[in-house]
Parts: structure tokens; C-alpha cells; sequence
């Protein structure tokens, strides 16, 4: 027997422990040292370590509780404390408090602990027993000068249990308390971590535990060599058959208790009788399997019962058919399974196919629950010497399992299950052949009638054909999986199979590799193979190419076969072409059909045509069928609407849903409302979870408060993350700001990104800093063109004086010396220009516009015209002026008179 726990590591003495600990070593080197350099002066940083059952945690755990008890820097100060795997007591965070202190006060050498559990009873009647624990474990350390490292497996049970007032106050001592550290580890990957709204949200360092690698498997093989005298043998396997330990890695996907288990029949491999030596195995492994069984909610029990009894890896469509729910349910309890490392995800374009990941618990499992009528018992004997067996071991075995009937050292179910399980196993090969034949004669002396008549029919079994299409299959997922497409295509041009649905596909993989006649043909072969779901693939392949009359025939095609989801399709490409009635209809058809998603479109839609109470009813609508999209769009018509309260109560709900982009609108709701501190937070809630534009706004909201460098910093990053227009704001800040080699920098950059704004400003900017005179001419006439206004066709007249295109300058300000509006709005821009003109010496112009305008402009701008009067030289009616203008005028008059140098 193995020197070894497979079950409970903590049975294994401290010295066998340490001198064993062959894995893991690189997560216990990382932590251990993070633990060495933190004195705790501060609250520490913790950690969760999450992996399946077998994966190691506990043993980790305790070689890093060992070795701080060991470590002599650590232990004058630092205690650590080890809970058991299953801490049943446990369930309330008082509950914590009194078993570290039952710890503390076990461990002899702790004198100064003493009595502290006693302490903690005596306030049991207190409203605020728990406070009053942890107020007395905090004294006790404080006044010991000693602090804690806590080591929790099973983490998670301890979570679950509490409260969510409880968690919040848990993660509150723990953020502030500088005495405490917990290092947890949990089997499933708890929800508490990872959804934003829980309180754990990206607490604690995660160190998820993943399966063997090759190097780790070698050590960890020669380890339990050694722990059972037979090292020699492992290392010859090492040299000479390395890829049997291989094949052991891809069976266990490198979990170490299942590697352990498998250890035996991997060395002891001699007696020919693998069903009997397999069966006793799998008993072996029941415990490890039943709990990552037992460990899973009841629909993700339900969904890998269904991908494990069909072996290969199926899609979300069958497996929400086979457990009669929704397929976006499905997709959301596939995702949590594959977070737990119990399924893996295959992905075929817009195709992800599932199945379980460690392959010997798909064995157990099809062993132990398999229906026998589906030959479940003998597919996953086959599936294990196709993993286990190379041609050459296979021989051996096939010469061995011939000789044992020989000797008829098998009872009848056995000689019929491994007649049939090693005669469907695919090695190409004469010799093979040859012994498989010679397995039906021998076999045939051991079993009854009825059961020769099957083995007879063996050799033109279909199933045969069909695992040798499912091997084919399984390549082809496993190139396309890693992104080579073109052995995937290859392989799956040779698959016999049509039923299997390979042509659809093949179309899927041409169209991933932008091969889109390619992908066309296939989908075209696979209608007329009867795959109905090509109708659809191929609609969907027409849109994208715009196509827009072939992808609506085909999507009508495909509602016609009954592929019902494709209503939705089509419901989206009419209301792409403006045709909404169209588009309603297919949108409340997909609702009839069982697609809720559309409640959320018909909302969309009914929003666009300002059908303003239908959209919030769909949109109520798509939220009670759990469309979580809905409440941030719902949260937009009540903005749209000025219903702010409720449009902030929508966004809140999206953002607890998940919703990314709600963080954004949530802050520019605010923005709007002048509600600073909640904008900036909200817009850098959004810019965490990936909304690039929030940089962009939130660089506008701190450059209208004049925090510069703020602004500066977030403009910047709006245009690493590719955001155009922040290149024009970043200039502005900097032409603000008087820096102007990085404003012209900045504004030549939002030229190029297509800003057309930036045309004026940097014509105005050149225009004010005296430079460029040519290029800012030529920038003005492309800002006139590009965008009309008032400020365009002001700054174009201003720089056209500039240039003396004086008839141009004065035909171009007629467009806003002619509006009154232009007056009361910009009385600054035409003071600019009649001074302008002045310094241009266009004095008769100017006289007859202070005669001639009807908004009597001589009285809006009394001193500039006394100013002309004055350059004019018209000592009469400069007579005429008031004494309190005169000061004025003179100032007006020499700033004229630099212009005229300035602008010459």
C-alpha cells in the first residue's frame, strides 16, 4: 500500500509532510514569502486558494502553517493557526472569534493567552457578544505583541454561513485590523469573490491550484515511487515510456489525489484483467467523485449529468433541451462549472461545446451512472484504453487479454464487456486486427449463445463506424480549439458521419478564417444534408456580408424548418432597413416562440419611434423575464424623460445585474444634475470595469473644476484607449493653460483623428498667438466648409483681415453683423472684429456701418466708434465726446494701433 493520505493530509506527520511536499511549490514559495516580508504593522493582504477537491489545498495549507511554526523569524511574533478541514461549528463570526480562541489557549506555550475563552463566555448575554469577542482577542494580542495567520480550508462553508450583515462587518475587521491574516481555501469558486455586489467583491488574493504539468507530474510520480519502493520502475517509465505518464496526466487533468489513486493499476499493470483491476478502482475514487458532486447546486448536478453521460462535448442547446430550461440559464451555470475547472469550454466560432474536463471522472461517472441499455459501461472502458494504450502497449495488452481466455481466467460478463470495449478501440494496424479477430474466437468458448450471435456482428458494427467519426470529431474540436483550422478542416472533410452536423461546422471554421464562399458552400451542403441549423448560419453569414435579400430568405427559411430563435434575426436586419413593422412582428413572434430577449428589442425599438410608454413596458417586461440589458435601457427613457429619480434607481439595479455600462450613465446622470463626488465616483466605477469613454468624461468633469493635472491625466488615457475627441480637449487644456507647443501638438492631432472642431480652434489658436498666418487661413476656410457657424465664420472674417482679403472678410461677417441675436450673444467677437477692421484702416467701411446698422450699434459700442472718429482725425465730432470716455478711447486707440504691427 501508498505511504500516503489520499483523504486527510492532516493525518500525515509534520516531518513526512515537509519531506513529500513535491508539488505546489512555486503557490507555497509566493505566499510563504509575502508572509516573511509583511511585518503586519498594517493590515495584511489575504489570500483564497481555490481548486477542486484533490487538487492539494489542504496540503498547501498545512506546509505553510508548518513552516511558519518552524521559521524562527516568524514564530517570536507570529502565530498561526490551522482550522480543520470540516469546521461544522462554525457559522457565525462570534463563533470564529471563540475557536481561535479555544486554539489559542490549547497551545501550552501561549501562557499569556490564558483564560481568554473564559472572557469571551462570561459577555455571552451581551447585544454585542460579537463585538465584545473580538474586542477581547484584539486586546489580548495588542497586549502580547503577538498576531495571527489563520488557515481556513473549506473557506467557503464558513462564508456561506453567515449572514450578509456578517460578511460586511467580517471584511471590515479585516480591513482595518493589522493582527490578523486569513489564508482560505475553498473547492468551488465562491460567488461572495466575484460578484460586485457582494462584500468580498476582489478582497482577496486569489491562487487558483491548476492541474499537474508535465515537469510536476514526473515529481511527483518519483515521490510516490519512493513512498512505495518502486522509484526504479517509474524511472524506467520515465526514460523508455514517457508517454504513458502523459496519458495519465490528460486522464486525471493532473489532479494529485486522482493521480495517486490511478497510481496502483499504473505500475501494477501485468495481470491482463483491467475491467476487474478498473473496477476495483473506481470504487477507490467514489469518495473524491461524490463530493465534487455533492458540492455542486442541484442545476449544475443536472447539467453535468448530461454532458458526462454523453461523453463527447456537446452544446448548450442539447443540454438545455435535455433539462428542459433556458439555454441563456444554461450558459450562466456552464460558466460557474467551467470557473470550478469541472467542465471545459471548446469553441468553434460561435459554437462552444462543453464536456468534462477531468476525464477518468467522466469514467467513473459513466461506469457508475451510465444507463447500460446506451453501452455506457462499455464506451467508457473504450474511451480508457484509447487514453491509456499507444499502438504498441495496446498489442501487448490485446496478446495478454487473448492469453488469459486461452486460460479461461474470465467469467462471461467480463470476456463480453472487453471483447466488445478492446474490439472498438481505433489503432489502425494488420497485427491488431489480427488479434481482435483471434479475441471474438476465444471469447466465443467462454460466453452463451445469444451472445456469440452479438459478438458475430462486431466487425460491421455501426457503432464502430460511429466512435471511429467521434475520434475524427474530437481532433477536429481539438485543432479548432487551438486556432488550427486548417487540420481541423482537414480532418473534418474526412468525417463519413453527415448526421454528425460537420458540414455546418465546416462552415462555421471558414467563416471564423474569413473564408466566406467557402463557408457559403458548406452551409449549403449541410441544408441539403437536412442540418436546419445551417439555414440560419448561413442567414447570419448574408447580413454580415450586407446581403440583406439572400439572408432574409434564408432566415425565412430557417423559421420555416423551426428554428425558431432566427425570428429574432430577422426582427434585427428589418429594423436595421427601417422597417419596423416588420420588425415588430418578428420581434413578438420570437417572444411567442420563447425568446425573451426580444422584450428588450421591442423596447429598443419602440424607444427609437419615441413610443415612449410601450418601450417601459417592454422594457418591464424583459426584467421580469431576467434580461438584465433592460434596466440600464430603461434607466436611458427615464433619463430621456427627466424622470431622474427613477432613471437613477434603474441604473442602480443594472450595475447590481452587472451591467457595465450603467456605471457611466449613472455618472453622467449626475453630471447633469451638478452632482460632482457621485459623477467622479460612478465614471471611475466605469473606467474599472473596462468603459473606455468614462476617461474621456471624466477628464471634462475635473477640467470644468480646474483640476488641471486630473483632467490632464484622464485625457490622456481616454486617448491611449483610442477615444478621438479627447486629443481636441487635451489641446484645449493646454491652450488654457498657455502651453503652447503641446496645444498645436494636440490640435494637429485631433485634425488627423477627424476632430472637425479642431480646424477653428487651431486656426483661432495660431490667430491669437500671432503665427501661421497662410495656415491659419487655410484651416479657417476648412472649418467654414467642414462645420457652418457662428464661430467658424467669425474666426474665418477675423483671419481673413489678417491675410488683407478684406471684400472676403466684410462679405463673410455679414453673417453675423447682419443677426441680433449674434449682438446679444457675442458682443466680445464683434467687438473683435470692428477693432479689426480698424487696424486693417477700413475707416469708410466702418463709418457707414456705424451710420447704416439697424441694431444701432454706435450706442452698443460707443467707444470704439469714438475711436474712429479719433483715428479719422475728425476733431468735430470727436468734440462730441463724454470726459468719463475719454481714458477709454486712448486705450482702445493704442490697442488698435498694436494690432496694426501685430497683424500687418
Amino acid at each position: 500500500m501508498l505511504q500516503i493520505s489520499l483523504y486527510n493530509p492532516a493525518n500525515i506527520s509534520e516531518k513526512d509532510l515537509v519531506e513529500n511536499f513535491v508539488i505546489r511549490k512555486e503557490e507555497f514559495d509566493s505566499i510563504f514569502k509575502d508572509i516573511l516580508a509583511d511585518d503586519m504593522k498594517s493590515p495584511p493582504q489575504h489570500y483564497l486558494i481555490q481548486a477542486q477537491r484533490g487538487s492539494g489545498k489542504t496540503t498547501l495549507l498545512l506546509r505553510l502553517y508548518y513552516e511558519v511554526k518552524r521559521n524562527e523569524k516568524l514564530n517570536k511574533w507570529l502565530i498561526p493557526i490551522i482550522f480543520n478541514e470540516e469546521e461544522y461549528g462554525v457559522s457565525t463570526i462570534y463563533r470564529l472569534w471563540e475557536k481561535i480562541a479555544e486554539y489559542l489557549e490549547d497551545e501550552e506555550e501561549l501562557e499569556e493567552f490564558e483564560g481568554i475563552y473564559d472572557e469571551m463566555d462570561k459577555k455571552s448575554s451581551s447585544k454585542n457578544y460579537e463585538e465584545e469577542c473580538y474586542l477581547i482577542l484584539k486586546r489580548y494580542l495588542d497586549n502580547s505583541g503577538r498576531k495571527l495567520v489563520i488557515f481556513i480550508d473549506n473557506f467557503g462553508d464558513i462564508l456561506s454561513k453567515l449572514s450578509e450583515q456578517e460578511e460586511r462587518r467580517f471584511r471590515e475587521v479585516l480591513m482595518t485590523d493589522a493582527n490578523i491574516r486569513i489564508i482560505g481555501a475553498s473547492s468551488v469558486v465562491l460567488e461572495n469573490t466575484y460578484r460586485y455586489d457582494k462584500p468580498f467583491f476582489e478582497f482577496f488574493k486569489i491562487r487558483n491550484l491548476s492541474g499537474l504539468n508535465t515537469e510536476e507530474m514526473i515529481d511527483f510520480l518519483l515521490q510516490l515511487g519512493e513512498s512505495c519502493k518502486c522509484k526504479e520502475k517509474i524511472e524506467n517509465m520515465i526514460n523508455n515510456d514517457f508517454a504513458r505518464i502523459e496519458s495519465l496526466r490528460i486522464l486525471t487533468d493532473g489532479v494529485p489525489r486522482t493521480v495517486a489513486l490511478l497510481f496502483e493499476i499504473f505500475i501494477d499493470d501485468e495481470s491482463g484483467n483491467s475491467f476487474k483491476n478498473l473496477e476495483m478502482l473506481l470504487d477507490r475514487v467514489t469518495p473524491l467523485y461524490k463530493h465534487r458532486m455533492d458540492d455542486l447546486p442541484t442545476k449544475q448536478q443536472e447539467i453535468v449529468n448530461i454532458v458526462a453521460l454523453n461523453w463527447d462535448a456537446i452544446g448548450t442547446k442539447e443540454i438545455a433541451e435535455k433539462i428542459r430550461g433556458e439555454s441563456k440559464l444554461v450558459s450562466a451555470q456552464l460558466q460557474q462549472l467551467e470557473k470550478n475547472k469541472i467542465i471545459e469550454k471548446k469553441s468553434l466560432g460561435k459554437n462552444n461545446l462543453y464536456q468534462i474536463k477531468e476525464r477518468f471522472f467522466n469514467i467513473w461517472y459513466l461506469m457508475r451512472y451510465g444507463r447500460k441499455k446506451e453501452r455506457n459501461r462499455v464506451r467508457w472502458l473504450v474511451q480508457f484504453f484509447e487514453l491509456w494504450y499507444d499502438k504498441n502497449d495496446f498489442k501487448n495488452r490485446m496478446e495478454k487479454h487473448n492469453e488469459a481466455l486461452k486460460n479461461n481466467r474470465f467469467d462471461r460478463t467480463t470476456t463480453l464487456f472487453m471483447a466488445e470495449a478492446l474490439y472498438f478501440v481505433k489503432h489502425e494496424d494488420d497485427e491488431i486486427e489480427r488479434l481482435k479477430n483471434e479475441m471474438i474466437k476465444l471469447s466465443e468458448l467462454c460466453i452463451n449463445e445469444e451472445d456469440k450471435k452479438y459478438l458475430k456482428k462486431l466487425s460491421n458494427s455501426p457503432d464502430k463506424k460511429k466512435i471511429d467519426d467521434e475520434g475524427k470529431i474530437n481532433s477536429f474540436i481539438e485543432y479548432a480549439n487551438n486556432g488550427d483550422y486548417k487540420k481541423a478542416i482537414e480532418i473534418g472533410l474526412l468525417i463519413k458521419n453527415k448526421e454528425s452536423g460537420i458540414d455546418n461546422v465546416l462552415g462555421v471554421l471558414y467563416e471564423i478564417q474569413g473564408k466566406l464562399e467557402e463557408a457559403e458552400e458548406y452551409y449549403k451542403k449541410a441544408i441539403e444534408e437536412g442540418d436546419i441549423e445551417a439555414n440560419f448560419n448561413l442567414g447570419n453569414l448574408c447580413y454580415k456580408q450586407e446581403k440583406l435579400e439572400e439572408a432574409e430568405s434564408y432566415y425565412k427559411e430557417a423559421i420555416d424548418v423551426g428554428i425558431e430563435k432566427t425570428n429574432f434575426n430577422l426582427g434585427f436586419l428589418y429594423n436595421s432597413q427601417g422597417k419596423v413593422e416588420e420588425a415588430e412582428a418578428c420581434y413578438k413572434r420570437a417572444i411567442e416562440k420563447g425568446n425573451i430577449e426580444a422584450y428588450n428589442n421591442l423596447g429598443l425599438l419602440c424607444d427609437d419611434q419615441a413610443r415612449l410608454k410601450e418601450a417601459e413596458e417592454y422594457y418591464k417586461k424583459a426584467i421580469e423575464e431576467g434580461i438584465k440589458e433592460a434596466y440600464n435601457n430603461l434607466g436611458n427613457l427615464y433619463n430621456k424623460q427627466a424622470r431622474l429619480k427613477e432613471a437613477e434607481e434603474y441604473y442602480k439595479k443594472a450595475i447590481e445585474e452587472g451591467d457595465k455600462e450603467a456605471n457611466f450613465n449613472l455618472g453622467l446622470l449626475y453630471d447633469n444634475q451638478g452632482k460632482l463626488e457621485e459623477a467622479e465616483e460612478y465614471y471611475k466605477k466605469a473606467i474599472e470595469k473596462g468603459i473606455k469613454e468614462a476617461n474621456f468624461n471624466l477628464g471634462l468633469l475635473y477640467n470644468n473644476q480646474d483640476k488641471v493635472e486630473e483632467a490632464e491625466y484622464y485625457y490622456k488615457k481616454a486617448i491611449g484607449e483610442e477615444d478621438k475627441k479627447a486629443n481636441f480637449n487635451l489641446a484645449s487644456l493646454y491652450d488654457e493653460q498657455g502651453k503652447l507647443e503641446e496645444a498645436e501638438e494636440y490640435y494637429k492631432k485631433a485634425i488627423e483623428e477627424g476632430i472637425k472642431e479642431a480646424y477653428n480652434s487651431l486656426a483661432w489658436f495660431y490667430y491669437t498667438n500671432k503665427q501661421n498666418r497662410e495656415e491659419a487661413l487655410d484651416l479657417s476656410r476648412k472649418a467654414v466648409s467642414s462645420i457652418k457657424s457662428i464661430y467658424t465664420i467669425h474666426t474665418f472674417a477675423m483671419i481673413l483681415l489678417w491675410n488683407d482679403e478684406i471684400e472676403e472678410a466684410i462679405e463673410m461677417s455679414k453673417e453675423f453683423m447682419t443677426n441680433e441675436e449674434v449682438f446679444e450673444e457675442f458682443p466680445q467677437d464683434i467687438m473683435d472684429f470692428l477693432l479689426m477692421l480698424m487696424a486693417k484702416g477700413q475707416y469708410n467701411y466702418l463709418s457707414k456701418l456705424f451710420e447704416e446698422n439697424k441694431f444701432n450699434i454706435k450706442d452698443r459700442y460707443k467707444p470704439i466708434y469714438y475711436a474712429l472718429v479719433y483715428l479719422k482725425n475728425d476733431k468735430d465730432e470727436y468734440m462730441k465726446i463724454g470726459e468719463e470716455l475719454k481714458e477709454t478711447v486712448e486705450d482702445i486707440v493704442n490697442r488698435i494701433n498694436k494690432m496694426e504691427l501685430d497683424y500687418k
